[in-house]
């Protein structure tokens, strides 16, 4: 079987979040703290490979899971609002850590759950195939 080329670390986990308003416009308040995942190469001697941090053929999407982490929550009971707002999707970040370490960071400072609960989030990476 064949290893996997990346790593994903969660680098600032979320922990909480007030419930915001169903309208859009209204009162937003997001999860605290921001979410941040950093994608790791799994060869980092390989020459090519240190060019995934500044690609802008990655990214990354969050989804809404109830607390079981097996079912996604897409809307709000008995409303058309989506459960989430903010940005659901986050471009590749180069950035330094904490130490000053380049690195390839994926962040979602403005996002916000409506709805009271417990929840998980879960992110899918994505790469656009063939992109030049």
């Amino acid at each position: 079987e064949p290893q996997p080329r990346h790593r994903l670390i969660i680098r600032q986990q979320p922990e909480r979040s007030r419930v915001g308003s169903v309208s859009e416009k209204m009162d937003r308040r997001p999860i605290d703290p921001p979410p941040v995942i950093q994608l790791v190469e799994h060869n980092p001697l390989d020459p090519l490979s240190q060019q995934y941090t500044i690609s802008p053929a990655y990214f990354m999407q969050v989804q809404l899971l109830d607390a079981s982490g097996e079912n996604v929550i897409l809307q709000l009971k008995g409303h058309k609002a989506t459960a989430m707002a903010g940005s659901m999707v986050s471009p590749l970040h180069p950035l330094r850590d904490t130490s000053s370490v380049h690195g390839a960071y994926f962040v979602f400072s403005d996002l916000s759950v409506r709805m009271e609960g417990s929840f998980r989030l879960r992110f899918d990476l994505f790469e656009i195939a063939g992109y030049v």
